[in-house]
């Protein structure tokens, strides 16, 4: 049953600093600030009937609370969101004294934003003559709790979506649950994903690329359809919403850091993790998730996955990483193989969690977007909200790719089971490969012969998965989806296709074919 819980919010009034005409506020939801202080002010001609004031100033963040849990982290000042106002026609310059915006963003209507220019924004510091009266500046752009719970509403107006309340947050806020899935489809049938965001606060830019995962599975489109045939997707959109409705950075509202809380006693673990492993746990007794997605944003110029080495897990568990990996760089402007981080597993983490929950039978895993630039293209736009949406969808696209899920206009094609004496099974000890199974050629000109049961007419480009070593250390080069060859096919219907070897060692993985025409 569908049921969104109405709660009343209660603004906390983080800071208001006057100078003169000049205010900072952040008196409203996710608002934040430290202590502001003016260090000069001067007047000055910048041409002819145009005289400007400058006001200069130092912006201290607003901490969290101490963690009385983990003692020895110290509470974390990085986000900041405040508006200012008295600025029109006035040269503001700030500088962040303990956190570390690159270049943050600005709006007038705290609706539309936008990214300071590189000429008005260097690191921890913005200088900029703002146009109107009433500005807003925001260390990212803000996904609020409100936010959220619209969009929620929306979504929900599908039938294929139906949303819980799972628990309550320490000041009473409702933790969410989405359950996105075709129920006409037996649950068995169909792969089993769990996401969350916004375990820290701060992180906004998770929630937008959340967003844009959510809005595409709903979809009322063949695509979306078809992901809700093969997909039961479970998705808490905020986990921590006391943290981001107060402005807090990574910790709740208590200072705990949730990330971090999983492998606590019953009494060290705050009311939202617990809700959280309550959930996951009653889940995953009928079966366990395929895929578990813990998504984050990190300060470096790039997205990327934090993945857990084969000392730990095993290293298919490490292979089945590297394909989401790939696949998720694969077609994608937004993310680089190279820029993959590594780590060993901990209980403390989700992950971990997860792993003492089913072992290698989920595929646990850490997603960090960026605040700032494209890994592909550093001189081009940088990350917003629009095209964190889009990335959301990319983001979706992959995960279904690596549980080898086809759908309207993409087929999967996976290869033979059995192979002439030409060719050898791939090790995984050795190389990544998508599925059970791919083949190495023993010598040159080997032929293989994929097939599908049907394939829609029409002309399709023909990927091919590029196996890799199964090596964190070598993440890196070629890898992914590899365009090889494009072909028409004329009417509805079964589908084969030979493929060659060129040389002694060429491995022929799964195909991807995608209808152009």
């Amino acid at each position: 049953m569908k049921k969104l819980s109405s709660i009343l919010f209660v603004l906390v009034l983080t800071a208001i600093s006057c100078f003169g005409q000049i205010r900072f506020e952040a008196d409203f939801e996710s608002g934040a600030i430290g202590e502001v202080t003016q260090l000069d002010s001067t007047t000055f001609v910048m041409m002819k009937g145009d005289t400007v004031s400058l006001h200069s100033f130092v912006v201290k963040g607003s901490y969290d609370p101490k963690n009385p849990i983990d003692t020895a982290l110290a509470p974390s000042p990085r986000w900041f969101y405040f508006r200012m106002t008295g600025v029109k026609d006035k040269l503001i310059y700030l500088n962040f004294e303990d956190t570390d915006p690159l270049r943050p963003l600005y709006s007038y209507d705290n609706v539309t934003w936008e990214r300071l220019a590189p000429c008005e924004a260097a690191f921890r510091k913005v200088s900029k003559r703002f146009e109107r009266d009433t500005v807003y500046l925001a260390y990212y752009q803000p996904y609020t709790y409100t936010y959220m719970e619209n969009r929620i509403a929306q979504w929900a107006s599908h039938d294929w979506v139906s949303v819980d309340t799972i628990g309550h947050s320490f000041e009473n806020r409702p933790i969410y649950l989405m359950h996105i899935t075709d129920e006409g489809i037996a649950p068995g049938e169909k792969k089993k994903l769990w996401v969350h965001a916004r375990q820290h606060p701060s992180e906004s830019p998770a929630s937008w690329l959340a967003d844009g995962f959510i809005s595409a599975l709903v979809a009322d489109t063949p695509e979306g359809a078809e992901l809700r045939r093969k997909i039961d997707a479970y998705i808490i959109p905020i986990t921590n919403p006391d943290g981001v409705a107060n402005g807090l950075s990574r910790s709740n509202i208590t200072g705990v850091n949730q990330e971090i809380n999983f492998a606590r006693s019953e009494d060290s673990t705050v009311v939202e993790v617990r809700a959280i492993k309550k959930v996951i746990s009653d889940l995953s007794k009928e079966r366990p998730f395929d895929v578990a997605l813990n998504l984050h944003s990190q300060v470096a110029n790039h997205a990327s996955y934090w993945l857990h080495r084969a000392k730990g897990t095993s290293k298919d568990f490490l292979r089945r990483e590297l394909v989401l990996a790939d696949l998720t760089a694969s077609l994608n402007d937004y993310i680089c193989p190279e820029d993959m981080q590594f780590s060993n597993l901990a209980a403390r983490y989700p992950e971990g969690w997860f792993w003492e929950l089913g072992g290698e039978k989920t595929l646990a895993v850490t997603f960090e977007t960026s605040y700032t630039c494209y890994s592909k293209n550093f001189n081009g736009p940088w990350l917003d909200s629009l095209n964190l949406r889009d990335f959301g969808r990319r983001l979706l696209m992959a995960t279904a790719e690596s549980m080898n899920i086809s759908l309207p206009g993409r087929a999967i094609v996976l290869p033979p089971a059995k192979a002439s004496a030409k060719w050898e099974a791939v090790s995984m000890e050795e190389l990544t490969y998508m599925g059970d199974i791919a083949w190495k050629a023993v010598k040159p000109n080997a032929k293989i012969k994929y097939q599908a049961e049907s394939l829609e007419s029409g002309e399709y480009e023909v990927y091919m998965y590029i196996s890799a070593p199964n090596d964190e250390k070598q993440c890196k080069g070629e890898r992914g989806w590899k365009l090889i060859d494009r072909y028409i096919q004329k009417q509805n219907g079964p589908w084969k296709y030979n493929y060659k070897s060129a040389e002694e060692g060429d491995v022929a993985g799964a195909l991807l074919l995608v209808k152009t025409k």
